[in-house]
Formats: structure tokens, sequence, C-alpha cells
């Protein structure tokens, strides 16, 4: 995936759900860039797995991703 590798590493991603389509979606961009990603989810069993397995930083709440981060992704 080429576009991936033009994402400046200042940009932080958020994401919010992670459940059978979230977190493996985010896993897949983790893998491909260095960007910092913070992760809400109302399953905090879920966010705090995520961010036990990978490098992401849990956010509290859905507008905290957003002031955040500069693009947000949010799987519904």
């Amino acid at each position: 995936m080429t576009g991936f590798t033009t994402v400046k590493t200042d940009v932080k991603i958020g994401f919010v759900r992670l459940g059978n389509i979230g977190l493996p979606m985010c896993e897949a961009l983790s893998n491909r860039v260095t960007n910092e990603i913070v992760v809400f989810d109302t399953n905090a069993a879920a966010v705090s797995s995520a961010v036990a397995k990978l490098r992401y930083t849990a956010a509290a709440s859905v507008p905290e991703v957003g002031a955040r981060c500069s693009v947000v992704c949010i799987v519904v």
C-alpha cells in the first residue's frame, strides 16, 4: 500500500470502535505507519487489550479522540 508511506509522522490518527472490523483495520494501519494512534471504545477491555498488545494510546471519550487527532476513523 504505497499511499501509507506518505503520511506525515506528526499526524495523530484516532480510531473509535475496536470491534471485529475496527481492530483489524487499526492493526493493519499501525503495521504501515509510525504515527501515534489514539483509540476509544465503550468496551474498556477492548481498549486495554489493544493498548497492551500494540503501541496505541487510550482516550477516555470520542471528543478526546477528536481533540487529540488530525484524522479520526469511526467504525460503525
